[in-house]
């Protein structure tokens, strides 16, 4: 891996990145990328922020009785 890495290279590793898929060397290739380019920052910010409310909005468990009607109209389709 070189130590510089393009846009669309960086942009390609997105959710590996963000999952911490990566090796040490190229979170760092990535990382000083992010740190030169703010339209690849932005990029990454904006999903980082998007991830966080998923998980948040996520969190509630859909009542029983809903969920016993879904599971009916799965049963009948």
């Amino acid at each position: 891996m070189t130590a510089y890495i393009n846009c669309e290279e960086a942009i390609a590793q997105l959710h590996e990145y963000l999952s911490g898929e990566l090796d040490q060397e190229l979170l760092g290739v990535i990382r000083n990328h992010l740190d030169l380019c703010a339209p690849c920052e932005g990029t990454f910010a904006f999903e980082t922020r998007f991830r966080a409310m998923i998980v948040t909005r996520c969190a509630e468990s859909a009542p029983e009785a809903l969920r016993q009607r879904i599971a009916e109209q799965l049963k009948t389709a």
